[in-house]
């Protein structure tokens, strides 16, 4: 595994250890161009946040968390919530872009 890859999923930890536990993640996936290593300086950290159960409080943890870690790490980390339903037998999770991002992000459990 790639240093960039080593330093992707510390910060996925550091995220769910900040929103412990007033949010239940289930797993993060990492995807594009920091994950495929052919990101620019300006190139944000794209995460898909999957939590237990989503609600509007937990979305705005989520987001608040990850611009807090952006203004540590001197990036944009990006973040889509959606629920372990949701995007593991939903209709979003059968979809190309989900199995994109299963087949070529990083994932990180929980």
């Amino acid at each position: 595994m790639s240093a960039e890859h080593q330093d992707i999923i510390g910060i996925c930890r550091q995220l769910m250890t900040e929103l412990k536990p007033a949010v239940h993640v289930v797993r993060i996936y990492a995807y594009r161009s920091r994950v495929r290593e052919d990101h620019t300086e300006e190139s944000d950290l794209d995460l898909i946040v999957e939590l237990h159960a989503v609600s509007s409080a937990a979305k705005r943890g989520v987001r608040d968390a990850a611009w807090r870690l952006s203004l540590d790490r001197g990036f944009v980390i990006s973040a889509i919530v959606v629920s372990e339903d949701e995007f593991e037998r939903g209709p979003l999770g059968r979809s190309p872009f989900a199995e994109n991002v299963r087949r070529h992000g990083v994932e990180i459990a929980a």
